[in-house]
């Protein structure tokens, strides 16, 4: 998962584990972690599809070089290079305030 999409699970409300980051990894310059503070944690495709919740429906692989699809149950897809950044994407559009 890059940057910009962890940022946005973040800002979002996302509840990533104790050890999120330093200062860097979600500073807006987006340097990533140094050696000192070791690396960010990126959540697992599980973790993601647990914080979806019940509404999550499926998640699906499309035609090579396509990506793939996340779809919840009340009708919201969204779609990614990965399945983590679909279902990632779908954490977002299920949590939109």
């Amino acid at each position: 998962m890059d940057y910009e999409l962890a940022k946005k699970l973040k800002d979002a409300g996302y509840k990533f584990p104790a050890n999120d980051g330093c200062a860097n990894c979600w500073g807006d310059l987006g340097q990533g972690c140094s050696e000192e503070c070791g690396k960010e944690h990126c959540p697992t495709l599980s973790e993601l599809i647990e914080a979806c919740g019940d509404g999550f429906g499926k998640l699906e692989k499309h035609r090579p070089n396509i990506g793939w699809g996340a779809y919840a149950d009340n009708g919201i897809d969204e779609f990614g290079l990965t399945p983590e950044e679909a279902v990632a994407r779908l954490w977002l559009a299920l949590n939109k305030k």
